[in-house]
């Protein structure tokens, strides 16, 4: 299962590059020079409407990690106040057992998920290169943009 980022990362660079960038963050050899010129390059090929798109879709999936991480502490509270619910409404024995079971299930799903997106660094370390990348693209297309102008 892969953080918000690392699918982000994947959609827009590739499985194959992801993987790469990946497998040299992991063990240590921190190669930021090499994996921004290898993203600048590749973003080299892009219009700018595509490289507008490309931002957009890193502030949506900023946007949604913030999310994901500020309302897992409601997630939690839903799960203890579901259990809590369920021993005071009497229900049958298996009724409350398979209740149960069904939301510490989902429970553990979010929790997952919380614990990926939060705790990935490696991820959110390629994208912070992959955002800089951008914005340096996107700068120098408007920079020669304007000079043309003139």
């Amino acid at each position: 299962m892969l953080s918000i980022f690392g699918k982000l990362l994947c959609r827009e660079l590739g499985k194959e590059r992801y993987d790469i960038y990946f497998e040299n963050y992991s063990f240590g050899s921190n190669k930021n020079d090499i994996i921004f010129g290898d993203i600048y390059k590749f973003l080299m090929k892009e219009d700018i409407e595509s490289l507008q798109c490309m931002l957009e879709r890193l502030l949506a999936a900023t946007n949604l990690t913030l999310r994901v991480c500020r309302q897992y502490i409601f997630v939690w509270l839903g799960t203890v106040v579901t259990i809590i619910c369920m021993f005071i409404l009497a229900l049958p024995g298996i009724l409350r057992t398979a209740g149960i079971v069904l939301v510490l299930a989902a429970f553990g799903y979010k929790s997952i998920v919380y614990m990926i997106n939060r705790f990935c660094y490696v991820d959110a370390n390629i994208t912070l290169i992959y955002k800089t990348a951008l914005y340096h693209r996107i700068l120098t297309v408007n920079m020669n943009k304007i000079k043309t102008i003139k």
